[in-house]
């Protein structure tokens, strides 16, 4: 049950930000992959090392660890230009998007009857409510 829900969450929090920004969700993808890449890639450079030294070839390992250490850089400057650059921008696009919804829902909850109200207008409740009394018992609200 608990598997489902956080499932269900994670899954509404993705279709949530593909609706606000498709852009974030695939930059993620991208950065995802690039990491594992660089990974894969760091851990053929080991290989290759230890393989040039067990057969004692040297001419071909320094080619292919130098495009592989080469291609190495390359993934790990898009995927940091990626994460420290065009993330923090679209995490806050996002971020405001988020908080404009929740205060556009907070505008038509009204705090008189207390429940969710989709007709109501009203930030606050009437000048005249319970609520309002319960704040200025002296009378005048907000004067």
């Amino acid at each position: 049950m608990k598997e489902s829900k956080t499932f269900n969450n994670t899954l509404y929090c993705i279709k949530y930000i593909w609706k606000i920004d498709k852009q974030y969700i695939l930059l993620m993808i991208t950065i995802s992959v690039l990491t594992s890449i660089f990974n894969v890639i760091n851990l053929s450079i080991l290989r290759y090392i230890t393989n040039t030294l067990m057969k004692k070839e040297t001419g071909y390992f320094l080619g292919i660890i130098g495009i592989m250490f080469l291609l190495s850089t390359v993934i790990a400057v898009i995927n940091g230009s990626a994460s420290y650059l065009f993330e923090p921008l679209l995490q806050n696009r996002i971020v405001e998007r988020i908080q404009k919804d929740i205060y556009t829902k907070a505008k038509k909850f009204s705090l008189e009857e207390g429940k969710w109200n989709p007709d109501s207008r009203r930030a606050v409740p009437p000048p005249d409510s319970r609520f309002l009394r319960l704040l200025y018992p002296g009378g005048r609200a907000g004067g």
